[in-house]
């Protein structure tokens, strides 16, 4: 049985799907056709945005977390954006990631 929690929305979701033995073969049978068939695709548009983001970082040379978020949504037009630009700097190899005093200071390190 898989059981999914969640929201979607402000409505929660509770959702049980029971599967039996053979079932769970024919899934087992169909994951490889889509792992191949479902290539991830990445527009100009995130490249761009992305290479942005590093090159904000890469002049500032040091930005506080909060300060730089805000400019990362400036950069791109919505907060849900700024907060993956953010992210994906916190696990880029360029940038190290360190505390600071109230907050975590992004450095870059090219």
């Amino acid at each position: 049985m898989i059981r999914i929690r969640g929201h979607i929305g402000e409505l929660p979701v509770d959702l049980s799907v029971e599967l039996d033995d053979q079932d769970w073969a024919h899934l087992a049978k169909q994951l490889p056709k889509l792992a191949s068939s479902a290539a991830p695709v990445r527009t100009g548009a995130s490249d761009e945005l992305w290479a942005a983001a590093l090159e904000l970082l890469r002049e500032a040379g040091q930005v506080e977390g909060p300060q730089l978020l805000a400019q990362l949504e400036a950069l791109s037009g919505s907060a849900q954006a700024g907060k993956r630009l953010l992210v994906r700097l916190r696990h880029c190899e360029q940038v190290r990631v360190h505390s600071g005093a109230d907050a975590p200071v992004f450095s870059w390190v090219g």
